[in-house]
């Protein structure tokens, strides 16, 4: 069982504007940095922690060079070894091309402040994120509707189904996936599909949507049949996806999102890096970061081998 320990109640807007309110954290804050340790601050529900011992995750958003980021902590009531290795499958914020994204320094020593700050504003639907029903179908599930807010889908076993010896772009066609998929999916299990698009184009190349694989709609639809808890992928989806970047694509085009939303399975998306893991069922952590945001959100994705 995961918990969620994270704040959610914080105001949009503060009065006054930034700054002007005590923090009486800080003194230790400061003495926990003198030490070289990191500080997960403004946890909540901490009461909801029925065991004496949890394994502890608070993955900050990945922002490079940066000394402070939100993230989602949770709290895992068993595990099956304290020391796992984690692989890190998450594309870091960068201002980049299409998306609507801006990240910049708030505060720099360099400029002459007191403190390391950065600052960024982010579409919930670029870089690695995750996609609830109600993102392209009216009525369907939004990331509250969803077990344990998500956590419940979006952290468990996986399975990876691996297509990166194919020359891209290429098809993901029912009997392809059957082939590399074989019977190794149980029911509940994160289904990862791995083209390692990003690894080899970049997630800043003009060519990472037309180079893209797709996922066919009848693959798509047998993959429902097989109960997964969420679908994890390193690649837009959708054939038409490719022409994003240079038109409006309408909603009723999006036919691979539809084939899996209508089973009410929610989408992990923009995963990379997945060739570093080794273990037959990597156990994943894909935390959303938590928000009034209902169709979709940020996330740092990481894949922990006991």
């Amino acid at each position: 069982m995961a918990v969620d320990l994270s704040c959610d109640n914080i105001p949009a807007s503060r009065p006054g504007g930034e700054g002007g309110y005590d923090n009486h954290n800080e003194p230790f804050r400061a003495a926990l940095h003198a030490e070289g340790l990191l500080l997960t601050e403004n946890c909540v529900d901490l009461g909801a922690i029925e065991n004496e011992e949890v394994f502890f995750v608070a993955l900050p958003i990945s922002l490079p060079d940066s000394a402070t980021a939100p993230c989602r902590p949770i709290a895992m009531s068993s595990w099956p070894s304290d020391t796992p290795r984690i692989v890190d499958l998450s594309v870091p914020l960068f201002n980049h091309w299409r998306w609507k994204i801006d990240v910049c320094k708030g505060r720099s020593f360099a400029t002459g402040d007191d403190a390391e700050e950065t600052h960024f504003l982010i579409t919930g639907h670029g870089f690695t994120h995750c996609d609830a029903p109600c993102h392209m179908r009216k009525g369907g599930a939004t990331i509250q509707d969803l077990p344990n807010e998500g956590l419940d889908l979006f952290v468990g076993e996986a399975v990876i189904a691996d297509f990166s010896d194919l020359e891209l772009p290429f098809p993901i066609t029912r009997s392809l996936l059957a082939e590399r998929l074989g019977d190794r999916l149980r029911p509940g299990d994160r289904l990862i599909l791995r083209s390692d698009l990003t690894n080899r184009l970049g997630y800043e190349s003009r060519e990472w949507h037309l180079k893209a694989p797709n996922l066919e709609p009848d693959a798509a639809k047998w993959i429902t049949s097989l109960e997964p808890a969420a679908v994890c992928i390193d690649f837009p989806q959708d054939y038409i996806a490719r022409e994003m970047p240079v038109r409006h694509v309408y909603n009723e085009e999006f036919v691979t999102h539809h084939a899996v939303f209508a089973a009410g399975v929610p989408f992990v998306e923009d995963l990379r890096d997945l060739g570093r893991l080794h273990a037959e069922r990597p156990f994943l952590v894909a935390v959303p970061l938590k928000s009034t945001c209902v169709d979709g959100a940020p996330m740092r994705a990481v894949a922990l081998e006991w």
